[in-house]
């Protein structure tokens, strides 16, 4: 079944918020590049990644968002070899770990015991899908042989978005009340 109730229009304040979280997300992947070996800097990109959806859904609440989330963040960090690939490659991988994302979200929909398990397994899978697709786009006849590595990046992959996905959960459960996001909840929704 599908979850209609997330089916709304992305308004400008919406879109603006978005860019803004992709920014930052972005900022953080560009310093931590210029510190970080490039298996670190994979597992935190994914980490950030992860986050940043994250929280854009709680607040947000509507399909679209990580899509366009997972192609500000390809395009800002163009050049950036955090995932290993760059350039349009590194965007086709994001626009399609994008809608993967989207769909997974918008299929599952359960609470375990009030974490949202839909944004949970949609990010697991997600840190699935995103070192698989970039293996094989950068070379489709290695990863089609699945080395050892290979294995190792999928499962560190789906590590570290299950790991940044409930971290997430369990801040936002922590936030969600605050004034200051319900504030921002508020005019996001144009309730004001």
């Amino acid at each position: 079944m599908i979850a209609h109730e997330h089916i709304r229009w992305i308004s400008f304040r919406d879109l603006m918020f978005t860019l803004f979280i992709s920014g930052f997300v972005s900022l953080l992947v560009y310093l931590f590049s210029s510190i970080l070996s490039p298996f670190a800097l994979f597992l935190s990109s994914i980490f950030l990644f992860i986050a940043g959806v994250n929280f854009l859904l709680y607040i947000t609440k509507k399909t679209g968002i990580a899509t366009l989330f997972f192609l500000t963040v390809s395009l800002l960090t163009f050049t950036v070899t955090d995932i290993g690939a760059v350039g349009w490659k590194k965007v086709l991988t994001f626009v399609i770990v994008g809608i993967i994302f989207e769909i997974t979200y918008l299929v599952i929909k359960f609470e375990v015991h009030n974490l949202s398990a839909d944004v949970i397994v949609s990010s697991v899978i997600v840190g699935l899908f995103l070192p698989l697709i970039t293996a094989f786009l950068i070379s489709p006849s290695l990863a089609s042989d699945f080395p050892l590595g290979l294995i190792n990046f999928f499962l560190s992959g789906i590590g570290i978005a299950l790991l940044s996905s409930v971290l997430t959960a369990l801040l936002w459960m922590r936030l969600k009340r605050k004034k200051n996001i319900l504030h921002l909840e508020a005019f996001l929704q144009d309730l004001r």
